[in-house]
C-alpha cells in the first residue's frame, strides 16, 4: 500500500513533469510528499522513479536521488 511521506531536501533534487516534460530542480530545505510503498522496507532501493509532490505538483524522481539527498522528516 502506497503512502505519502515527507522528505526534506538536503541537495537540489533534479525531478521531471509528466506533461509536457520539463526538468523542476526543488531546492535546499525544500520539503517533498513521495509515494513509498510501507510495505517493503527498502522502497527507496528499487532502481527507476518515483513519485513526488511538491508544491501542489505532482513530478517523477530517481529513486536514487531521493535516497541520496533526502532525509525523512
Amino acid at each position: 500500500m502506497g503512502e505519502s511521506v515527507l522528505h526534506r531536501v538536503l541537495s537540489p533534487l533534479l525531478t521531471l513533469t509528466a506533461e509536457p516534460p520539463e526538468f523542476v530542480t526543488i531546492p535546499v530545505e525544500s520539503v517533498v510528499d513521495v509515494l513509498v510503498d510501507l510495505s517493503t522496507p527498502d522502497d527507496l532501493v528499487e532502481p527507476g522513479f518515483h513519485r513526488v509532490r511538491y508544491n501542489g505538483q505532482e513530478l517523477r524522481a530517481f529513486t536514487r536521488d531521493i535516497a541520496e539527498t533526502t532525509e525523512r522528516v
